[in-house]
């Protein structure tokens, strides 16, 4: 039997190795979580960008629209001499930006539908790849406006930021190694005995 007296009394490598591979472990876990956390919070908010790019695109329609009837309204003004010719071709011009308004607003649905499907479907080669998303929850404003706990919503936040867990985590596996190389510069003598 050998009982270490000074030298790896308290720690050793194989307790080091114990203990910094249970912390290793737990940050892993935390990195897990912060993933998963990290990937809902980026499809919640990808799918809002996309309610937000569909509601636009209905509304660059609208004003397609009216951009149309103003350009006819003019138009018949102008055979009728109530209006001068520069102000059909301003209506074509409102008429030209209203169109290039709405492209634009195409091209953004469009781009936010690609960025939710990157989220949520496994591959390209999913039938879902190729269907179009037509989100139908849209934002209600809460019917009452509920106060906020500051201080707990703090503490809260403080709670699970998972960075600052992992910094913990990894301050705390540092002071073990560094526990151990302590005990290493110190004097071996061990306590024998057999039987």
């Amino acid at each position: 039997l050998a009982q270490p007296l000074w030298r790896n009394f308290r720690i050793d490598s194989t307790r080091n190795s114990l203990l910094t591979g249970i912390i290793s472990r737990q940050i892993a876990d935390v990195n897990l979580r912060a993933s998963v956390i990290n990937t809902a919070s980026s499809t919640r908010n990808a799918y809002w960008d996309l309610v937000y790019a569909v509601q636009n695109v209905q509304i660059q329609r609208g004003a397609v629209a009216m951009a149309e009837q103003f350009l006819k309204d003019n138009q018949a003004k102008v055979e009728i001499g109530i209006l001068a010719p520069l102000d059909v071709i301003q209506a074509q011009s409102n008429l030209a930006s209203a169109r290039q308004r709405l492209l634009g607003a195409e091209q953004t649905r469009q781009q936010n539908e690609l960025t939710l499907k990157r989220l949520i479907v496994g591959s390209t080669q999913d039938p879902l790849w190729t269907a179009t998303i037509n989100p139908v929850d849209r934002p209600e404003p809460p019917a009452k406006a509920e106060p906020i706990d500051l201080k707990a919503a703090i503490a809260n936040a403080l709670d699970r930021r998972t960075d600052l867990i992992v910094s913990l985590e990894t301050l705390r596996q540092s002071e073990i190694t560094l526990r151990y190389n302590k005990s290493l510069t110190v004097p071996q003598a061990d306590l024998q005995a057999q039987y």
